[in-house]
């Protein structure tokens, strides 16, 4: 019974949202509550930065969060017009994880789709273009410590390098203390708590990104060693020792990612989602 009661207050809100005044104008106080930590987040000022700056014409440039302008202007209308166009069953992908057969997961997923209308399937991000040149941002904020972003276009989940480049990069900058940029700027220099790389995958070309604090008069010798590390890096690539050790954490860690219905539940959407 309460399964069935959960489903059926799912399907209704899915299918038949209210969008009440009051909640429009709780949800908005909520936004700009946000972009007021923000502004007081040296790491979110240099992470919204380093997107604005590679993607200067890009949707990816500008916050998820929007802007107080776009916040305040936001109209009731305006977001119950989204939800008829994007809310529709052809961009709807669901998941169903659990003591449940296919026989009825088809039929539960059935009867919460139906009610939605029938649309368009919504176009993908277009793709990202490469900047001209280097671009160097210096943002001045009261703080004891230096944040840097650095990166540039990356990957999206289709790459032919994608799995090579994960295995890279976690001997460069994601292995947590024993990747080659926290080996040497955290262990060996003492120049930060912490450095990460990654690669984020998106449809329109997601960044590569290395970043990480430090302070304040470390920042030039901070700066350049990570130039250095990563420019040799490319150059050389790993060594054979690296590269066995990277490929059998990652080997071993994956079963980890699929221990718990939720956790097989993300990975299936992401495949999905990402096709």
């Amino acid at each position: 019974y309460a399964y069935q009661k959960a489903m059926g207050i799912f399907t209704n809100i899915l299918s038949k949202p209210n969008f009440s005044s009051a909640n429009l104008i709780q949800q908005k106080k909520q936004q700009l509550a946000t972009l007021s930590f923000e502004r007081e987040s040296p790491e979110k000022v240099a992470s919204n930065n380093f997107f604005a700056t590679i993607y200067p014409h890009h949707p990816y440039g500008h916050s998820i969060y929007g802007t107080e302008d776009t916040i305040h202007n936001i109209k009731r209308s305006d977001v119950i017009n989204f939800y008829k166009h994007f809310f529709v069953r052809e961009n709807a992908v669901m998941v169903i994880v659990g003591k449940i057969d296919k026989v009825e997961a088809k039929r539960l997923a059935e009867s919460i789709l139906a009610p939605l209308k029938s649309g368009k399937k919504s176009p993908l991000p277009p793709k990202a273009t490469h900047l001209a040149k280097a671009v160097y941002k210096n943002i001045s904020f009261p703080a004891n410590q230096t944040t840097f972003y650095i990166g540039q276009l990356g990957i999206t989940h289709h790459d032919k390098n994608y799995f090579p480049l994960l295995l890279g990069n976690y001997i460069l900058g994601s292995g947590d203390l024993n990747s080659r940029l926290n080996i040497s700027l955290r262990e060996k220099n003492g120049l930060t708590y912490g450095v990460t790389s990654e690669f984020l995958p998106m449809p329109g070309i997601g960044p590569f990104c290395i970043h990480f604090a430090t302070k304040a008069e470390a920042a030039n010798s901070a700066l350049n060693l990570t130039q250095q590390i990563t420019k040799g890096f490319i150059q050389n690539g790993p060594t054979m020792d690296e590269l066995e050790k990277a490929k059998a954490y990652l080997i071993g860690s994956f079963p980890l990612a699929l221990a718990s219905n939720t956790s097989i539940a993300n990975m299936i959407l992401k495949i999905v989602f990402y096709n």
